[in-house]
């Protein structure tokens, strides 16, 4: 099983390959509903970019989902011009020198919409027209024992592919939703609860990637509380809703975390493990924001049972990476003497 980071590096070095071979297979990512497939196409395209010094405008996603399409819509129409039949351009295809056509859903298409896709997976080419060379085929699909209406691929087809089964990466997703600003709580809850991460009930509601973010759109948004408690149920169904709530009533009983950092001797340190857990995911986050305030969060972490002090450096170091390599303007962790200082003194437990 791969992680959605991995995936996406997969993609990137993948691509000057499989825009030089004359014959090439399809990377095919293969997981669960809602687990990032599809974002994990469209962050990969972006490091294709920037990786070979493609300009922007001469690079493009195409996205196909060829379940909702026919064979004609994929191959184009034919029709008689001055006597003779020609193939009209389907309004899919490529107009940039470079890009990836993305099939999504590939695995819910009906046979004949397969047999139309089968050409350009592995030839880059719909009957006379070829796809332009720096292009690259890329496929998704759920698992069959997702139940979320795949069928099986015909063998001819799977023979074009190479499926890449992804699995849940829950730090790689905190990583994600704290370098792309999503609502603090959320890569909070993760820690507090990763069995919610992507957890479906029977009929298919819960927690997963794209609706964690959709939690964090709907609290970030300016509702009125009736409001938001409908749409937030609606994203993750009646359990983990009660449970978010739950955690929410968790997270309004941590300390003002501002007077904690300015006098981080005097904080009270009494907590429960649920709050506790929830106190070192903002005390980390606030220090990958802001590497200043690392000074006074480790004063208070030096109080702490150790253990609650690593989970919460660890975490700290995860999202300052993800900041710094996103290129945000935000200085990197190291940069802050305490931090330093305490990775020195806990040298032989920490770096291991």
């Amino acid at each position: 099983m791969a992680s959605i980071s991995h995936a996406i590096q997969t993609l990137v070095e993948c691509y000057p390959m499989m825009t030089s071979l004359p014959k090439r297979l399809v990377p095919t990512l293969i997981g669960a509903p809602g687990v990032g497939k599809s974002s994990a196409v469209y962050q990969a395209a972006a490091r294709i970019v920037a990786e070979n010094d493609i300009e922007p405008e001469n690079f493009s996603v195409v996205e196909m989902r060829p379940v909702t399409m026919d064979p004609a819509e994929i191959a184009g129409f034919r029709i008689v011009v001055d006597g003779k039949t020609v193939v009209t351009e389907a309004d899919w295809f490529p107009q940039t020198s470079h890009g990836v056509l993305f099939l999504d859903e590939i695995g819910k298409a009906q046979a004949a919409a397969m047999n139309s896709l089968s050409e350009v997976m592995l030839d880059h080419r719909i009957g006379t027209r070829a796809l332009p060379p720096g292009w690259m085929v890329v496929a998704a699909t759920n698992r069959l024992s997702d139940r979320a209406g795949e069928g099986r691929i015909a063998a001819h087809i799977q023979d074009r592919m190479l499926p890449i089964n992804i699995d849940l990466d829950i730090k790689g997703l905190q990583e994600h939703a704290i370098s792309n600003g999503w609502y603090d709580h959320v890569p909070i809850y993760f820690n507090y609860r990763p069995n919610y991460v992507h957890h479906l009930d029977a009929e298919g509601k819960g927690g997963t990637p794209r609706s964690w973010e959709m939690v964090s759109n709907i609290k970030k948004a300016d509702l009125s509380p009736e409001v938001e408690q409908t749409l937030l149920l609606a994203a993750l169904g009646e359990e983990i809703h009660a449970d978010w709530c739950a955690f929410e009533r968790v997270i309004d009983k941590l300390p003002n975390i501002a007077e904690l950092i300015a006098n981080p001797d005097a904080a009270r340190i009494d907590y429960t493990p649920d709050i506790s857990y929830a106190l070192m995911g903002a005390l980390a986050t606030t220090m990958a924001r802001d590497p200043g305030k690392a000074s006074g969060v480790i004063r208070y972490l030096d109080r702490l049972d150790q253990e609650w002090a690593f989970t919460c450096m660890t975490d700290a170091e995860r999202f300052s990476a993800s900041f710094t390599e996103k290129g945000d303007k935000v200085k990197p962790l190291s940069s802050a003497k305490a931090y330093t200082d305490w990775l020195i003194r806990h040298k032989d437990v920490f770096i291991h």
